[in-house]
């Protein structure tokens, strides 16, 4: 029991794809109203996978963990340490307790390092003005 229900909110997949069986876990599920953006502005730990909305959740200098024993595709985001990387639900819970309990911290340089390689292509331009 680690989360009281003011604490934890679980935004599923915005395109629908993705479904959340357990009951349990139904009433933490956020409003489909809810923009991605703003989830995450309200949120301190971001936990995705393989997808570009860990982008914004750099952009706004939230942990994240990528839990990667949920699906078999290599992403761009497994080789950077700042993005938690973990291999079992057992690994997810503990990385989210040093979190919380403020035993860990972010590489701001690889925030900035991840969107300058893959969002600005390593160029010194906006990404719109070179589209």
């Amino acid at each position: 029991d680690r989360f009281s229900p003011s604490e934890l909110r679980i935004s599923l997949h915005t395109r629908g794809s993705g479904d959340l069986t357990e009951k349990k876990y139904q009433p933490y599920i956020a409003s489909s109203g809810q923009l991605s953006g703003q989830l995450i502005r309200d949120s301190d730990i971001i936990i995705c996978f393989g997808s570009s909305i860990i982008f914004e959740a750099i952009l706004q200098e939230k942990f994240i963990i990528n839990p990667k024993y949920l699906h078999t595709n290599t992403t761009i985001y497994d080789d950077y340490d700042t993005i938690f990387s973990t291999d079992s639900e057992q690994q997810t819970l503990e990385r989210i307790d040093e979190i919380l309990k403020h035993s860990t911290s972010k590489n701001y340089n690889q925030y900035d390092e991840i969107i300058f390689k893959h969002v600005y292509q390593e160029k010194d331009e906006e990404p719109i003005n070179s589209f």
